[in-house]
């Protein structure tokens, strides 16, 4: 993402371009000084700050020079950690970054780094508990974090060569941080993508042998050690008859007690974007069904060919990703209502002859936040989209 981007085409803001959704109104804008080549990754809770890492592709050169810096935004500037070669993924509400190290491959941590962005990068212990699938000691070699809950634990996955588990890590009394693994299912391929608040995981993994498994969508509960058949929360190709055993899905954002989003194939192998209800504290477990499916842009049912994918939700259940429309062109959009069941182009509301086309949106915070990726004047760049009313 961020391909094209020439140095000085972003403005830093754009606070005068503002468009209104029902009663609350927005404004589109870039954060400042956004330069070539910008990953991004993720939203904080309250929407204060943004995360991502700005990448220079190799031979290339960005803002700060050649390489990856992690970063973080929010809406009136932006701010570089201290080393290169990062990549920040996700923050708690706390200020904790959870992250990797692109040149070993290794997952990070910046304790409080929101508020402290000299601090030092700490690289997370690799778990030397793995197991796999059968019981059998496996060495992990590389890791990568990608949350962290409000206890401060962080959340990834670890892994050599084609073996992946889920890993956590968590400080001890003494500040030193430990790592622990969580055996596999039977493909010995397990990522977990999002943590919640309180320690919940969700991810995908392979539930049976073979290389042509598919993935599957999961979620794991604060202390697990081994995944379980009710982890497995199937696909949009599942029946009553039982779990498709052909189809893929994946769980790519978490919140407790507001649900789950991610995508599926459903029974045409066609990739949806689809939301399923979750309250941790139920003890009901989630499964993805046909009906968890999310609205499309274009009408037809399963059998159509446009896609969809849903990346981020916040507490009022508010989805935000992409849909195709015709020509399979991807959009920025949003989907309302408990049910989804209304999907807005984020392009429909924006000014006219903006310039912008909003392609995909990655994330919503708690404050109405909203990144993602888009084109500006031809150029590929990352947005956000704030409401007006905290912007100054």
């Amino acid at each position: 993402m961020g391909n094209g981007l020439t140095d000085g085409d972003v403005d830093s803001r754009h606070h005068g371009e503002r468009f209104a959704h029902g009663c609350q109104e927005f404004c589109l804008g870039a954060s400042a000084h956004l330069e070539r080549d910008i990953e991004l990754s993720g939203l904080d809770a309250l929407g204060v700050f943004v995360q991502f890492g700005t990448a220079g592709a190799a031979g290339d050169r960005d803002h700060f020079g050649t390489g990856y810096f992690a970063t973080f935004w929010n809406p009136l500037g932006s701010t570089k950690f201290n080393t290169s070669q990062k990549d920040a993924i996700f923050s708690n509400t706390s200020g904790d970054v959870v992250g990797r190290n692109m040149s070993t491959s290794r997952a990070l941590v910046w304790p409080l780094g929101i508020f402290n962005s000299s601090v030092a990068a700490v690289t997370l212990p690799l778990p030397t508990d793995v197991k796999d699938f059968n019981g059998n000691p496996v060495t992990v070699t590389s890791s990568y974090a990608s949350g962290t809950s409000e206890d401060g634990a962080a959340w990834g996955y670890a892994y050599n060569g084609s073996f992946v588990t889920v890993a956590r890590w968590i400080r001890d009394e003494d500040g030193v941080w430990q790592s622990n693994s969580v055996k596999p299912p039977a493909g010995n391929q397990a990522y977990a993508l999002s943590a919640g608040t309180s320690g919940w995981t969700v991810g995908k993994a392979k539930f049976e042998t073979g290389v042509s498994a598919p993935f599957r969508a999961f979620r794991l509960q604060p202390g697990i050690v081994t995944f379980g058949a009710s982890d497995d929360l199937g696909t949009l190709a599942d029946t009553s008859s039982g779990k498709s055993l052909t189809q893929s899905s994946e769980a790519l954002e978490l919140r407790e007690d507001y649900g789950i989003v991610g995508r599926s194939q459903n029974l045409y192998n066609v990739w949806r974007a689809y939301h399923v209800a979750f309250n941790a504290t139920s003890g009901v477990n989630p499964v993805i069904t046909q009906d968890a499916a999310l609205p499309g842009l274009l009408a037809g049912g399963a059998g159509t060919t446009w896609t969809s994918a849903a990346y981020g939700l916040n507490r009022q259940v508010i989805k935000v990703g992409y849909a195709q429309t015709t020509g399979s062109v991807n959009r920025a959009v949003m989907w309302t209502g408990e049910t989804g069941n209304t999907i807005t182009d984020l392009n429909s509301l924006l000014p006219v002859n903006s310039g912008w086309v909003l392609q995909n949106a990655i994330g919503i915070s708690e404050a109405g936040f909203i990144i993602g990726t888009g084109t500006k004047s031809g150029s590929t760049v990352p947005f956000l989209l704030c409401p007006a009313r905290n912007v100054n």
